[in-house]
């Protein structure tokens, strides 16, 4: 019996190419809107704040600071955001500044940089989720309206993008965690996600306030093989079209897995030395 239940593909790596590996090759056109915003100042949605050029972001339990004009993003490592000190401005310039520093310490923007190094990378996929949020709040006030939970097939054309190379990368946790839901559960604490009743093992992540993604995962047993599964509100839709909703899934599987290698080296070593004899 497959370990692993049957899916229809693997999610491909855009990153693997060297066209989708910096933030600045995002879409111009979207970096501009962010912009506008930054230079605006005006306070969208809860979660985001622009002033003097730059925007302060809540994201994934962390601040990013998003300076358009340099086209960086950067985890903050000041507690409670650069809104908590007197001497704001020096420590947004310091944050952009240590961007190429935080790139060097976690070059795949996994979140998993040495203690005490620079904070994380966002990387591209990342990057694009948020500067699709910030093309989305440029226009709007508020979230659209919570409806129900679905999975990514359940989207408006989901079933025809969401498979082959499109595929959600819910298969990759599936593989990793086939026989080790506590690890997946320990690994989505370290990522500052919560359980949640959904699979046998669940796990939610708030990406942003209002935004909420879900782990779903069934471990392996005599009878049937790991599956897993992403789980998000129908209005996800109105964010994000798909192509940004599967990169998200891509970068919701990286940071899981690289947190849970992290956890467990033998385990990290071991799949790689699988992919490398692949």
């Amino acid at each position: 019996m497959k370990s692993v239940e049957n899916y229809a593909g693997r999610p491909t790596d855009p990153e693997a190419s060297q066209r989708y590996s910096r933030l600045d090759q995002l879409n111009p056109g979207w970096w501009e809107t962010a912009a506008r915003l930054a230079r605006t100042g005006r306070n969208t949605l809860p979660g985001i704040r622009p002033r003097g050029g730059i925007i302060e972001l809540a994201w994934w339990g962390e601040t990013v600071l998003v300076a358009p004009g340099h086209r960086t993003m950067t985890v903050l490592d000041v507690p409670g955001g650069i809104g908590a000190g007197a001497d704001e401005d020096a420590a947004a310039g310091s944050a952009v500044d240590d961007s190429v520093g935080a790139a060097a310490n976690d070059p795949a923007g996994t979140g998993t940089a040495p203690e005490g190094a620079a904070p994380r990378r966002i990387s591209y996929q990342e990057g694009l989720a948020i500067l699709g949020l910030l093309m989305y709040a440029a226009g709007h006030d508020a979230l659209p309206p919570a409806t129900e939970l679905v999975s990514a097939e359940h989207l408006t054309g989901g079933t025809t993008f969401f498979r082959g190379p499109h595929v959600m990368a819910s298969v990759l946790v599936a593989e990793r965690f086939a026989a080790d839901g506590a690890g997946m559960l320990a690994a989505a604490r370290v990522l500052g996600g919560e359980e949640a009743d959904f699979g046998e093992f669940g796990a939610r992540f708030t990406l942003f306030p209002g935004i909420d993604w879900i782990v779903a995962l069934w471990a392996v047993d005599e009878e049937f093989p790991a599956a897993a599964r992403f789980l998000f509100d129908r209005s996800l839709e109105r964010i994000y079209e798909l192509d940004v909703i599967w990169a998200l899934g891509n970068v919701v599987a990286r940071r899981l897995i690289a947190a849970a290698d992290v956890a467990d080296p033998d385990a990290g070593a071991n799949r790689a030395a699988s992919r490398n004899h692949r």
